[in-house]
């Protein structure tokens, strides 16, 4: 796994044919929704297991993930920022998630991919999923909402 800052973020976007205009703005790909995983019950997490291996199974053969986290805070009582940091720091990574907040994951990391996920809507965070698959980055990908959801796309 790599940790990305904005910049990176930006580069590894534009490398696999997305747009990015001044100021890193990213113009995502077009997808259609396929279906939205509840994942969130009663202010209570709940599925996050089940909505990550939902994901996994989307992006079954891909080379890379990028999840790019775009917003936190949002429930600060409910988040776990030990369990998160930690996490970053088994693999040597010390910057905060203000200034990597992309993580890049190679095929073999499905396991990883899944932790992430999982703290991520554990957590109540906003967070991009982009997959390149068969070489190409528009062909599906999720969205993680602050509000309970994983939202899986593909064309």
């Amino acid at each position: 796994m790599k940790f990305f800052e904005i910049g990176d973020i930006s580069i590894w976007c534009q490398e696999q044919g997305l747009r990015v205009h001044e100021s890193d703005k990213i113009e995502m790909p077009v997808f259609k929704k396929t279906r939205s995983v509840k994942v969130e019950e009663a202010g209570r997490p709940a599925f996050l297991e089940e909505a990550a291996e939902q994901c996994l199974q989307l992006f079954k053969g891909y080379s890379e993930v990028l999840v790019w986290i775009v917003d936190w805070d949002i429930f600060p009582s409910g988040e776990d920022w030990p369990d998160y940091y930690r996490f970053r720091e088994k693999f040597g990574e010390k910057r905060s998630i203000n200034r990597a907040p992309g993580h890049l994951f190679k095929s073999d990391e499905s396991d990883l991919l899944s932790q992430l996920m999982i703290k991520v809507m554990y957590n109540g965070w906003d967070a991009h999923i982009l997959c390149l698959k068969d070489g190409r980055i528009d062909k599906v990908g999720a969205f993680i909402t602050h509000n309970g959801f994983l939202d899986l796309y593909s064309q």
